[in-house]
């Protein structure tokens, strides 16, 4: 093989390399930004209805399957919803709403914070 070939193999190869590497590092950060949006949808759960962090990630992912709802899409509405932010998505949102902020019978505090929720979605 003439050198002028093998600088460009060397060359191609090192193409395919440099993207692989670029895909990977896109699929990390996606994957950690879904990690702290599932993580702070986890805060709001925990603080919502006194629970630990175990039981608010089996919700999530119990509410995720019933509905048919991403865990992602529904801790970013989970988010976005506590924290007064635009919705993203308001299917999501309604199944937030409905499966993961049922306020506990007498618990006023969440039922009021429940209701500004359900007007966030429904302006």
């Amino acid at each position: 093989m003439s050198t002028q070939t093998e600088d460009h193999l060397d060359h191609v190869g090192l193409s395919d390399q440099l993207g692989a590497a670029r895909q990977e590092i896109e699929q990390l950060r996606r994957g950690l930004e879904a990690h702290a949006a599932v993580d702070q949808a986890k805060g709001v759960l925990m603080a919502l209805h006194g629970m630990d962090a175990e039981p608010a990630w089996e919700l999530l992912t119990r509410v995720s399957s019933e509905s048919n709802v991403r865990v992602r899409r529904l801790a970013e509405s989970l988010t976005a919803l506590a924290g007064g932010s635009g919705i993203v998505d308001v299917e999501a949102a309604r199944t937030v709403v409905v499966h993961l902020l049922r306020p506990a019978a007498g618990d006023r505090v969440a039922a009021d914070f429940v209701a500004r929720m359900i007007g966030r979605i429904t302006r």
